[in-house]
């Protein structure tokens, strides 16, 4: 290998390892307003065109990652977008403003962060879903939907079945949701944060990090 090969080899190297070694920035990091608001995206208050309007601005938005996919499912509107960090953001609308925002994908953060971040939780749900396993919903999973109903936020965690659950500070979070608190019930009888019969009966006060009880 001759000397210029060698010196472009190791300047490849030096730039792989400086790009892995830069920190990753949460998408809840430096905020411009408080939850369940994300840098100027207010639920229950932004339309669709000021939604693109702003993402358009944001520099943490990468950069064509912005889709308009209109009506989906029971939805109005769904725009989605991914971050520079990795994660994944999709808004959704039932009318004319942001119902509910939902992080998902590489987001660094943990239950922590996130009661440090937004505030003590008031409410959980235990329900089962269907999961990733070798194929997209081919085992069943334990879904943990983490809540302040008041706040408009929810934070979620999936793990294999299994008789207990427990959720430390440690513990990483799996999606996280800014939602319009005043269509909390709608959204919980949509199953929006767990599907079940009755879903409301399932709610259970939250009492801190540990194992979580679903009596």
């Amino acid at each position: 290998m001759n000397k210029l090969a060698c010196i472009s080899l190791g300047l490849i190297l030096v730039c792989v390892v400086l790009s892995a070694c830069q920190p990753v920035v949460s998408p809840f990091e430096n905020m411009t307003c408080e939850p369940p608001c994300w840098n100027g995206i207010i639920p229950g208050e932004t339309g669709k065109d000021e939604l693109i309007q702003i993402l358009s601005s944001l520099p943490i938005v990468a950069e064509d990652s912005i889709d308009d996919i209109g009506q989906h499912s029971r939805y109005r509107y769904l725009v989605s977008f991914d971050l520079s960090s990795g994660a994944s953001v999709d808004v959704r609308f039932l009318e004319d403003t942001v119902t509910f925002i939902t992080f998902s994908g590489n987001l660094h953060y943990t239950f922590g962060d996130a009661v440090n971040e937004f505030s003590e939780p008031e409410i959980y749900i235990i329900t089962q879903v269907f999961c990733r396993g070798w194929l997209p919903g081919d085992r069943v999973c334990t879904h943990v939907a983490v809540l302040d109903p008041c706040k408009g936020v929810c934070m979620t965690y999936e793990r294999p079945l299994s008789d207990s659950v427990s959720i430390t500070a440690g513990t990483l979070v799996h999606t996280v949701m800014f939602f319009n608190s005043d269509e909390y019930n709608e959204l919980l009888d949509a199953g929006v944060f767990g599907e079940a019969q009755n879903i409301s009966e399932w709610t259970r006060t939250w009492t801190g990090f540990g194992e979580l009880s679903e009596d």
